[in-house]
């Protein structure tokens, strides 16, 4: 039998000779016996291999031990651990008292963690307490008892607040450990209150009394404070407490969940040595009356309001508390048509130095109180629209522009103002006008509010108002300017027509909201360009270092990139430039008309 025969049966599909299949089983079985063979070894080896690696991890897990007794975090002198470990909580609020958060979660790791830990001092002192106590079943209306709206009644039932109570009284003696651990150092204490409010509550031997007294006990040290409750806990917890209650509290922010009045009264914000001062109110609260009646201090420093006061309340604060630094008020008057009388004189201000005003489009008397500020260390003065409702109310003809609010009138004395953020859906252009030129130092400008990507339809709709009375035409450099042409201009109106007039020469960031369809991305392109590298020397003014705002797709080419057009022109020159831009794709949001109701709740 040769290999030819082979070969033959090999190409064919015919049935084989039994002198072939003779030859092939021949052939066949010294290769199946070496296979044999090998599948054999393989075994071994492989079974070689597994032993060795058994025998590996024995020796890793031997070696791991020892580098556990080795581990350099062993040798940490404890100062550097103490330092490690007020790293670890949180920075955006007080730590919680929860073994899942440091620092109780510290003090779970190892004997020396946890001895280290409870020697650090600084790791207790801040601390935030979030409480809910249900109403009783019965009698506590009847009593004068308020309950929070933040809670669903069907919460409020016997068994719940038995377990509340004992939540409380957990936390009242965790908080005790807690605080006490902090040794003389200042604390910071942050607590959020919901539920039943009653006199009863605070009675002797009550839950509530208990947790407070416990808290209270800490006050001479307490300088940083914050508080969410309802209204009347205030008047309750506070009413009757002297302000040197407090000796050492320096900032408070206070939340309320009702409607204070001129009766609320807060001792708190009277502590002698408070210097920064927050307020919120929910509900539609209306907080004049509170803050005329409770506000007489004269160490603040910082002041926020973050609900509607009207006018004259605003004008009372600005002229009792003269040594703010930052002050930031929402203001409204709710009667739109009144004329308000101020006192004669000027409104000093001298160590002012940033003031954000959020007001109704209808705020009378904001051009006298412009004209009467006197903040001579302003360096950031913010305008925009307060939101009174979230209401469409068709806008009548006579009414489609705001009215002028005269806020150039505060700027042209602030020759230290170096950022201005204003609201351009509520001032007119004569009155934006008036503030870029009054305003010859800014370094940083700010139009409207920023803009968001995916915006909800109502959120399209206050972002759809575009900056419609700024134009972003009005900062292109037209042509090369005189060094006199930069430094005098005129603030009448007439004046910003003429082309050799630069505004703000020497802006370096610009932010902008949505920007009207005025601003098409051939504006933005002769905007910045004008104002960087090469050109912004030529043109003498400084070179824009941050641009970012969103303009509408619809007035955008397609074929054409502005953002890319400015980076590429900005590095070829050499100039350093952040640039982004925006493009806002309307979404088909069914719009209110002016044929729906004035209360139509979109």
């Amino acid at each position: 039998m040769t290999d030819l025969d082979i070969a033959k049966a090999r190409a064919s599909n015919d049935e084989p000779s039994c002198a072939v299949v003779t030859e092939i089983r021949r052939r066949l079985s010294k290769p199946i016996l070496e296979l044999q063979t090998r599948g054999e070894e393989i075994e071994g080896l492989l079974q070689t291999i597994d032993a060795l690696e058994s025998e590996c991890d024995t020796l890793e897990g031997t070696i791991a031990d020892y580098k556990i007794i080795r581990s350099s975090i062993r040798h940490l002198p404890s100062d550097i651990l103490h330092e490690i470990f007020y790293r670890c909580l949180p920075t955006h609020r007080n730590p919680v008292m929860s073994e899942h958060e440091a620092p109780m979660l510290l003090t779970l790791v190892c004997r020396s963690w946890r001895s280290v830990a409870f020697s650090s001092p600084r790791l207790w002192t801040r601390v935030h307490i979030p409480m809910h106590l249900p109403s009783k079943r019965q009698g506590d209306n009847v009593n004068g008892g308020w309950t929070s709206p933040y809670y669903d009644s069907e919460d409020d039932q016997e068994g719940t607040r038995e377990d509340a109570e004992k939540n409380i009284r957990f936390r009242q003696k965790l908080l005790q450990t807690w605080l006490s651990r902090s040794g003389a150092l200042p604390l910071s204490v942050s607590l959020s209150y919901f539920g039943s409010i009653s006199q009863s509550e605070y009675s002797d031997g009550t839950t509530l009394k208990h947790f407070f007294n416990t808290l209270f006990s800490f006050s001479s040290v307490i300088i940083d404070l914050e508080l969410k409750m309802p209204a009347r806990a205030y008047s309750i917890l506070f009413g009757d407490m002297p302000p040197s209650t407090f000796p050492s509290l320096r900032r408070i922010r206070l939340d309320f969940g009702g409607r204070p009045g001129s009766r609320t009264r807060i001792s708190l914000i009277n502590a002698p040595k408070l210097e920064s001062l927050s307020i919120a109110f929910k509900g539609g609260s209306q907080i004049s009356s509170f803050l005329e009646t409770s506000l007489t201090l004269c160490n603040l420093t910082t002041l926020a309001v973050h609900y509607r006061i009207t006018m004259e309340v605003a004008v009372m604060i600005l002229k009792r508390q003269q040594q703010l630094k930052s002050c930031k008020m929402s203001i409204l008057n709710y009667n739109e048509d009144a004329v308000y009388a101020f006192d004669e004189g000027v409104i000093s201000l001298p160590r002012l130095a940033i003031l954000v005003l959020s007001v109704a489009t209808t705020t009378a008397g904001m051009e006298e109180v412009c004209k009467r500020i006197d903040a001579p260390c302003l360096s950031h003065f913010g305008f925009h629209q307060f939101t009174w409702h979230y209401r469409y109310s068709p806008p009548a003809l006579e009414q489609s522009s705001p009215p002028p609010f005269g806020v150039h009138h505060l700027l042209e004395r602030c020759n230290m103002l170096t950022k201005l953020s204003l609201d351009a859906s509520c001032t007119t252009s004569g009155d934006i006008l008036s503030c870029l030129a009054s305003a010859p130092h800014i370094i940083h400008l700010v139009i409207g509010q920023p803009y968001k990507r995916s915006p909800t339809a109502l959120d399209y709709f206050w972002t759809a108002k575009h900056q419609r009375n700024f134009d972003l035409n009005d900062l292109v450099i037209k042509q090369f300017p005189t060094s006199e042409s930069i430094q005098s201009y005129s603030t009448d109106g007439e004046e910003f027509c003429r082309s050799d007039i630069v505004l703000l020469p020497r802006l370096e960031i610009f932010e902008g909201g949505m920007m009207s369809k005025k601003t098409t991305g051939e504006v933005v392109k002769k905007f910045v360009l004008g104002r960087v590298g090469a050109s912004a020397i030529q043109n003498g003014v400084s070179s824009l270092r941050y641009v970012n705002m969103a303009i509408d797709s619809i007035s955008q080419t397609p074929s054409t990139n502005p953002a890319k057009d400015i980076q590429d022109a900005a590095n070829a020159d050499g100039a350093e430039i952040t640039i982004n831009l925006d493009f806002n794709d309307p979404g088909p949001y069914f719009w209110p008309t002016a044929a729906d109701p004035p209360d139509y709740f979109w």
